[in-house]
């Protein structure tokens, strides 16, 4: 399990304060990631849900723990990206390895809205799959089944509660709804 994630709430531009560094040391290799802060279409037409700007979402980068000082990180090399912490960005405690071979499942901790979801493993070598690694239903948290549409047709957006359509699922862009 790829367990070890804090969410990030400041980035400067060689530092990173973090909710819990507790598991993070010195010389710890990190991917620090935005998980959301796209903006999409909420217009009540077929265009509904199309990525209308990026914002910061997905951008990411690896770089390695120089040093801590309580909550807050220092990596070795200046963060090239912009990373916007309301956006639900997070730092990841990489596993490194010369050569792995994965001989088990691989899974990561559930996305909890705030951390989590994703599996990183750095290898200076080679990694050897002998299982596979599965994420299945431990990444964005799927919408709800809400109803159908009031005349069997296209409704493109309901009111909450409706009983007409279902919720969008979570994503990289956020509707206001948690």
């Amino acid at each position: 399990v790829v367990k070890y994630f804090t969410k990030v709430t400041a980035v400067g531009t060689h530092v990173i304060t973090v909710d819990n560094a507790s598991a993070f040391g010195r010389g710890d290799k990190v991917l620090l990631i935005q998980m959301k802060g796209a903006t999409i279409s909420t217009s009540k037409d077929e265009s509904f849900g199309n990525i209308t700007s990026w914002g910061n979402a997905g951008n990411y980068e690896f770089g390695e723990i120089k040093s801590i000082s309580g909550n807050t990180i220092a990596l070795d090399h200046p963060i090239c990206r912009s990373y916007d912490p309301k956006f639900a960005v997070q730092l990841v405690l990489v596993p490194t390895y010369e050569d792995v071979i994965i001989n088990g499942k691989v899974h990561a901790a559930a996305w909890d809205g705030e951390k989590g979801g994703i599996v990183v493993i750095w290898a200076n070598d080679q990694i050897i799959f002998k299982e596979d690694i599965d994420v299945t239903g431990q990444g964005f948290r799927a919408g709800g089944y809400e109803g159908g549409s009031e005349d069997g047709g296209t409704t493109y957006s309901c009111s909450l509660g409706s009983d007409f359509g279902g919720q969008k699922g979570e994503g990289i862009a956020s509707l206001g709804i948690s």
